[in-house]
């Protein structure tokens, strides 16, 4: 999977912050749109709760190794209408009364994100 995050010259990550959407700053999660449809989701390991989301991201950005964050791309096209049910049922009704298109997209990635990340999908 190609991801879009910039490495300094002394490898260290670099996150642009306005580029960046805090979507829950409890757990250190931000999201970048690529597309109306793909989200980029980032969540920062072993910070819940601990900072406010400006500092996280500088945090983030000081971040040399991979294994101290959660990364993703997500597409929602690249699930059907019953796999995006299943991704969004544990949250509710999180869509209910959302009308716009590329924030319901967010949404539905953000579930999946989170999904994964409950499910121990993500191993780096």
């Amino acid at each position: 999977m190609m991801f879009n995050n910039r490495f300094n010259q002394d490898n260290t990550i670099h996150f642009v912050p306005c580029e960046w959407t805090c979507t829950d700053p409890d757990e250190g999660q931000f999201c970048r749109a690529i597309s109306e449809t793909e989200f980029e989701y980032i969540q920062i390991k072993d910070m819940q709760g601990k900072e406010h989301s400006k500092r996280m991201l500088d945090t983030l950005n000081d971040k040399t190794k991979i294994t101290d964050w959660y990364q993703d791309e997500i597409d929602i096209n690249d699930y059907d209408a019953d796999q995006l049910g299943r991704e969004v049922a544990p949250y509710g009704g999180i869509l209910d009364g959302i009308k716009d298109t590329q924030y319901r997209n967010q949404l539905m990635a953000e579930c999946i994100f989170e999904n994964n990340l409950l499910c121990g999908d993500y191993d780096y």
